[in-house]
C-alpha cells in the first residue's frame, strides 16, 4: 500500500513519484505504473502478478521476482508500506 511519505501525479501512460522523506523523483511507466495504481489499497504480490500476467507477456515465476525487485524499492525509498502475512 502507498505510504504517506510521497506524493504522486499520474501523466499520460505514467506516474511520477515524489518521495517527501528523501526529496528524490521516480517515474514508473507501463507496468510499474499498473503496479502503482493497484497499491491505492492492500494487495498481495499473488494479485498484482494475476493482472500483470493477463496484460502483459509474461510468466508468473518472472513476473513474482520482478514485482518483489519493484515493491522492495519503493519499500526502500519508503514510497510504500509492506505488510507480511
Amino acid at each position: 500500500m502507498r505510504s504517506g511519505h510521497q506524493t504522486h501525479r499520474e501523466l499520460s501512460d505514467e506516474f511520477v513519484i515524489l518521495g517527501i522523506k528523501t526529496g528524490r523523483y521516480f517515474s514508473v511507466e507501463e507496468v510499474g505504473a499498473a503496479i502503482w495504481r493497484a497499491l491505492q489499497k492492500p494487495t498481495t504480490v499473488a494479485e498484482l502478478c494475476e493482472q500483470i500476467v493477463a496484460k502483459y507477456n509474461t510468466s508468473h515465476v518472472q513476473c513474482r521476482a520482478d514485482v518483489i525487485a519493484f515493491l522492495e524499492e519503493l519499500r526502500d525509498e519508503e514510497l510504500i508500506s509492506l505488510i507480511e502475512k
